[in-house]
């Protein structure tokens, strides 16, 4: 699995992709709830996987 710094990120893929390497990348479901408690507001964000991506050749 590859994924973060975009330059670092394009460099492993490319790796990859020469060596015959499948990258692939995670993705996620954001879901974000707000809770008022008086004069101030609660953010919560919950992350959950949702499945895996292959990048291809001349993403980047």
């Amino acid at each position: 699995m590859v994924q973060g710094d975009f330059g670092a990120t394009k460099i492993m893929v490319d790796y990859c992709l020469s060596k015959g390497i499948i990258p692939i990348y995670s993705t996620t479901e954001r879901k974000v709830t707000e809770e008022k408690l008086g004069e101030k507001i609660r953010l919560s964000r919950e992350f959950e996987h949702v499945m895996y991506r292959k990048y291809k050749s001349g993403v980047f």
